[in-house]
């Protein structure tokens, strides 16, 4: 049997990230303006953590605070 080497996932590193590009629906505060965009990672964590980032807005013409959008999936008929 072939002995395959383990990653350590619980610390993740620049390289052991870099193929995985998270993207997330935000919403502008101010305008509503919608995007689905790839947020990097301290982005992300400040999704999660303080509820917003800020981000240039086209809508506004300024840099505004966006938060995450929940999207529940739509009920299909059978």
């Amino acid at each position: 049997m072939k002995s395959e080497a383990r990653r350590d996932l619980s610390t993740p590193t620049d390289s052991s990230i870099a193929p995985f590009q998270p993207l997330t629906m935000i919403e502008c505060v101010v305008c509503g303006d919608i995007a689905f965009t790839l947020v990097v990672y301290p982005e992300a964590d400040a999704l999660f953590s303080d509820g917003s980032i800020s981000r240039p807005c086209t809508l506004c013409g300024k840099r505004t605070q966006w938060r995450r959008m929940l999207v529940v999936p739509a009920m299909t008929r059978n």
